[in-house]
């Protein structure tokens, strides 16, 4: 049974969504059925820290943020047969460390075999306890990586390389389908009318207006030049996010 529920959506002028997700019936049982899935994942000898941690790193902030956001994708989107993820900070919430990569690619591909229904959602995530939510402006530069052929590593197509890359030697798919994953992306963010933007926010509930600080993360993305209607905003909200991470991260139980 999930706890959490989708607060309504609001519409962006361009097109797409700001969705937002709260606990239900509170942050505690949101709190709880995350810590269930970090406890159910986590091999039997793998032990909580010792001593307990009483701060995180930044990194392990991000891994956990991922797993969160994964965790509540997974159930409203992105769980059916047909689509692929490509995770990175969400397969390791438990370490210090940061994985490299975007953090949350997920594929689709028509299984009837019609090119125009592919989709390639990418969705950059931050988290932040913060009184203010300006942290959310991060996600803007997140995006535009993608698009600075200054730097090949960060961007879109060396991306698509390493998702072909983990399809074929990880997955085993035939050459042939991975084809259709390269199609999807093109050298300008105007044509790329088959990948679909998803930053999201992980913060306290106690704080700031995430749909306005996501609807300004969303102006600014758009002015990059990706067509109207690929971006969805997400806010996902729990109560003392700070002191439930590292609760999280020791594996214990809390009430935010």
């Amino acid at each position: 049974m999930m706890t959490y529920k989708a607060e309504p959506d609001i519409s962006h002028s361009k097109g797409g969504l700001i969705r937002q997700f709260r606990g239900d019936p509170n942050c505690a049982a949101f709190y709880a059925w995350v810590l269930n899935y970090l406890g159910q994942l986590a091999a039997a000898g793998h032990a909580p820290p010792t001593p307990p941690l009483v701060e995180l790193t930044n990194g392990q902030k991000g891994n956990i943020g991922e797993f969160i956001t994964f965790l509540v994708a997974r159930n409203e989107k992105f769980g059916a047969a047909n689509y692929t993820p490509s995770l990175a900070g969400a397969l390791i919430p438990l370490q210090p460390g940061t994985a490299v990569g975007l953090d949350i690619m997920v594929l689709f591909l028509d299984p009837v075999g019609n090119t125009a229904n592919d989709r390639l959602y990418i969705q950059e995530v931050k988290a932040t306890g913060a009184e203010e939510l300006t942290y959310a402006e991060a996600l803007v530069k997140d995006y535009k990586k993608l698009l600075d052929d200054t730097q090949p590593s960060t961007a879109l197509q060396s991306r698509i390389s390493a998702i072909k890359a983990k399809l074929h030697l990880e997955l085993n798919w035939p050459l042939a389908k991975i084809q259709r994953v390269e199609d999807i992306a093109q050298p300008d963010a105007k044509h790329c009318t088959r990948i679909r933007l998803m930053p999201t926010l992980v913060h306290d509930l106690r704080h700031g207006d995430p749909a306005a600080a996501l609807n300004k993360v969303i102006d600014q993305i758009y002015l990059q030049g990706w067509p109207d209607g690929t971006i969805e905003g997400w806010s996902i909200a729990i109560t003392r996010l700070n002191e439930a991470m590292v609760q999280m991260a020791n594996r214990k139980s809390f009430t935010p």
